[in-house]
């Protein structure tokens, strides 16, 4: 008796296992069917930018993949598309800073685009336009809109990949562009940046017809300070008009004319 027991344990276990092997070996078969049949569409989703807008578009998106593959991904079967390669691919262009490519259960291909952030568009002397990213890296113009930022104009040197390794008025704006990014308020009131030779900036503000002397950007913080605190507290009571000059450059104080 306990040798048929065990018997049937054995034979029971034998089973247990076959059946395991054959579900593998559906779930194999499946996959590889699935590897044969053809992408039948591309879905892509650009994340906007924080106004709403967009350096790139869908169209673009096709074109650039097409362009870099060789050949139409619509058709294909999955097992001839490298995702990874797509990926890299995409990750080239300017405008993108991150891209997820995937296949769904309906073999449909799904392209998942960050965008890169610009900061700041500058329109130097030299007749250079370019948007500076929040990491310092130089994107062109969109063919599609102008991204609501700061402008910057003035007298910058010729942009270089290493530019945040040098001591130049460039780096300088870099560093200010980002610091107006971080403060909500700042990023509301400025629109415009210009630099002369000597590496002194000149704020223009969306209101009142002052100018806002900055100076070099040695203390930054201390004079964005002082702009804030005159701001909420001064301007409301002696208006946006009175005053057309707003000199930063002088320690604990603000000098007005």
């Amino acid at each position: 008796m306990m040798k048929n027991n065990i018997s049937s344990v054995k034979w029971k276990s034998f089973l247990v296992k076959i059946g395991g092997f054959l579900i593998l070996g559906l779930i194999i078969l499946a996959v590889d069917m699935r590897k044969e049949k053809p992408i039948v569409e591309i879905n892509t989703e650009i994340e906007a930018l924080p106004d709403s807008s967009y350096l790139i578009e869908e169209e673009d998106v096709l074109t650039e993949l097409d362009r870099g593959l060789g050949f139409q991904v619509i058709g294909q079967s999955f097992k001839t598309i490298d995702l990874n390669r797509i990926e890299t691919l995409l990750e080239k262009n300017s405008f993108i800073k991150d891209a997820e490519v995937f296949l769904d259960s309906r073999n449909r291909l799904g392209i998942h685009i960050i965008q890169r952030k610009p900061i700041v568009r500058v329109i130097s002397s030299r007749g250079d336009q370019y948007y500076l990213d929040e990491k310092g890296i130089k994107l062109p113009l969109s063919k599609h809109f102008a991204v609501n930022i700061i402008t910057a104009t003035g007298e910058y040197p010729p942009f270089s990949p290493d530019f945040l390794s040098k001591d130049n008025a460039l780096h300088d704006l870099f560093k200010l562009c980002n610091e107006i990014e971080a403060d909500p308020f700042l990023k509301s009131m400025l629109v415009q940046v210009h630099v002369n030779l000597k590496r002194e900036f000149t704020l223009v503000p969306m209101i009142g017809d002052q100018k806002i002397i900055f100076g070099e950007f040695d203390d930054s913080m201390q004079k964005w300070k002082k702009l804030k605190v005159f701001y909420k507290e001064a301007m409301p009571f002696v208006g946006w008009r009175k005053y057309r000059n707003l000199d930063l450059r002088f320690r604990n104080q603000i000098v007005c004319n």
